[in-house]
């Protein structure tokens, strides 16, 4: 396959934990298993000890995407794992994989495709589609904006990437400092700092991941912490932009009152925005 033959080595970034379903997380190692385009490796980073379900799907997976397994003792910050998992990848290029959201088969020959047809991208997405139980269904695509000078515009206010569908340079994270432990909104933290570093980024406007988002997706997505991670990120991006800074402090009010609502009243809410 030309497309194989012209792509780089990359290495997926995975972390799982006891949370996560091993029917989902076999799930997800599946989809990257079917790939047209298969990864060097894959890195899956274990927060925290896991049932033998868990530790079963990993065993049959891991010869054919050559996983390199790393046990921390307990369940850590997302960010603390990403970055372990960073500095144990052997390639530059890592394409990032939650661990209960499935690939679409062509999506790492797409990604690598534009990124040798556009030399100079750093970060490269895409949109995905949302789903609740069965990933035939989907609910929604969550749409992304396309060009470096739109992601730009937006980033400061809002997260500008679906974190599971992006590939990106390892050099590029790692000179920014790499993810740093905000609950919720690591991505957009490091997005908003690789952005002002002059990092180039993109988006592709297919749904390359389906996106889980039930398993308790609002309850974690909302409470005092979870509100606090959030002005915290982006005041911290409002201090490095600099542009406007009132569009992000108006945003504010109505964002603490979506964090503090009710789980209930957030999908409401949610559900009524994606429509």
């Amino acid at each position: 396959m030309k497309d194989a033959a012209c792509a780089p080595l990359f290495s997926v970034l995975m972390v799982t934990h006891a949370g996560d379903q091993p029917d989902h997380l076999r799930g997800a190692l599946q989809s990257l298993d079917e790939q047209t385009l298969r990864p060097a490796e894959t890195i899956l980073v274990c927060a925290g000890p896991l049932s033998d379900a868990h530790n079963s799907a990993i065993s049959d997976y891991s010869d054919a995407l050559h996983i390199k397994r790393m046990d921390l003792h307990r369940n850590r910050p997302l960010g603390f794992s990403l970055n372990i998992g960073l500095r144990k990848a052997s390639h530059e290029w890592i394409a990032r994989m939650d661990a209960d959201d499935i690939c679409r088969p062509d999506r790492f020959e797409k990604q690598f495709r534009f990124i040798r047809e556009n030399q100079g991208i750093s970060v490269l997405g895409s949109a995905v589609e949302e789903f609740e139980a069965d990933p035939a269904s989907p609910v929604h695509k969550r749409n992304v904006p396309l060009t470096h000078s739109e992601i730009a515009r937006s980033a400061f206010l809002r997260t500008p990437f679906n974190h599971m569908s992006v590939v990106y340079k390892k050099s590029a994270v790692q000179k920014v400092g790499g993810y740093r432990m905000i609950r919720g909104y690591e991505d957009f933290d490091l997005w908003t700092r690789m952005l002002v570093d002059g990092a180039q980024m993109a988006n592709l406007p297919e749904s390359l991941v389906l996106a889980r988002i039930g398993n308790g997706f609002h309850q974690r997505r909302g409470g005092w912490t979870y509100a606090k991670s959030e002005c915290f990120a982006l005041r911290t991006a409002n201090r490095i932009n600099k542009t406007n800074p009132w569009t992000v402090r108006l945003s504010m009010p109505p964002r603490l009152f979506m964090r503090l609502a009710p789980a209930g009243v957030r999908e409401r809410i949610y559900a009524l925005v994606r429509r």
